[in-house]
């Protein structure tokens, strides 16, 4: 009989001089989907030894042992457990015990091709690439996708920083579309900002790609972006309120960092229009995004509280040239573009907010 430490576990049947890559999974009540992840990234074109596979279990509240199982069957799978602080944290956990030359992120509800880990690990070392981007495709959970990557089409750019310059203008990027070189994350500092609910993933882009250097992108689909049931919307009540609370501070953290990354790129590098708009493009949907929940969930001394801080970070006026790649129809982008110009008028907005309050909780919960 086994005793098991839960808050680590990691079965080391060998000691490699030298490991490849690093795939680091933050996990969290994954165990519907943990199996078909784990069976994808096991089922590559390396061996065992070349890499390993850490699993950081963020406080999960539901079964682990399924994932705990694949632990004790595979020498490469390691276990580490944390109070919940969200995924930022797991990934940052995974980053200071990875030992592979290159590190790929992968969540436990999504999977990846088979045999493509060494493919990719190849170019990028042939390269000599401290970044290495790779194409995805978004499914739904009950698919089973023709796997068919193609690896002739591999561009380099040197400097890095021309993939965000050069069409299509690679602005924004999750942290499971590239393999980084971990030297890089070790020299930079580079960690996920766990303070953000959201838009940590495109924070850390920007910082990894700031004054970068070698990068490659290789067109081949090998990423599985999984979208299942569980989200903000199916939250209620008090939890709700919470979840928004951490998404609003995150957005606002996020908005400040794009600003001065703006900044930052049109000082020191010659940034096309097109560039320009996409970051601006960014920026008012952020703003939207924020104000239009303390519209709904906060108090007007609230929103008075933030219209004064949005207005003194300068991301008005609010264009909604975002919503043109939008599939929205016509008259609900009628209706946001409206409500986008009733935004940059302070006084107006504030007084649709107090009209808004005035209504009876039941009437306010209907909208």
């Amino acid at each position: 009989m086994m005793t098991i430490d839960s808050s680590s576990l990691h079965v080391c049947f060998y000691n490699a001089d030298f490991m490849k890559l690093s795939i680091i999974i933050p996990y969290y009540n994954g165990e519907k989907w943990i199996a078909r992840c784990l069976d994808s990234l096991l089922h590559q074109d390396l061996s065992e030894d070349e890499y390993e596979i850490i699993a950081v279990d963020d406080g999960s509240t539901g079964d682990t042992t399924l994932l705990k199982d694949y632990v004790l069957s595979h020498p490469n799978i390691h276990y580490f457990w944390q109070e919940n602080k969200g995924s930022s944290a797991a990934r940052n956990k995974g980053l200071t015990v990875a030992k592979g030359e290159f590190v790929f992120f992968c969540d436990s509800d999504d999977f990846i091709a088979e045999n493509v880990l060494g493919r990719l690990y190849d170019i990028a070392k042939t390269n000599n690439t401290d970044v290495l981007f790779f194409g995805h495709r978004v499914i739904h959970e009950d698919e089973n996708p023709e796997q068919k990557p193609d690896f002739n089409q591999v561009t380099i750019y040197d400097p890095g920083i021309n993939i965000m310059l050069t069409p299509p203008y690679k602005i924004a990027s999750c942290p499971w579309e590239f393999l980084i070189r971990r030297e890089l994350t070790e020299k930079r500092h580079l960690l996920f900002n766990e303070g953000m609910i959201m838009g940590e993933d495109h924070d850390f882009y920007r910082e990894m790609m700031s004054d970068i250097g070698r990068v490659g992108e290789v067109k081949a689909v090998v990423y599985y972006w999984v979208r299942n049931s569980s989200s903000l919307t199916h939250t209620n009540g008090k939890d709700l309120i919470k979840r928004y609370s951490g998404f609003i501070d995150g957005s606002f953290t996020y908005l400040c960092h794009l600003l001065k990354f703006k900044n930052h790129m049109i000082e020191k590098y010659s940034v096309p229009a097109q560039v320009q708009e996409l970051l601006d493009n960014s920026k008012d949907d952020s703003t939207f995004s924020i104000l239009i929940l303390y519209f709904r969930y906060f108090s007007l001394k609230e929103n008075i509280a933030m219209s004064k801080k949005m207005n003194a970070l300068g991301v008005f006026p609010i264009h909604h040239r975002y919503l043109e790649h939008l599939k929205y129809s016509r008259s609900k982008r009628f209706v946001l573009k409206s409500i986008g110009q009733l935004m940059n008028i302070r006084p107006l907005w504030l007084t649709a907010c107090a009209l808004f309050h005035c209504l009876p909780k039941k009437v306010r919960n209907l909208c």
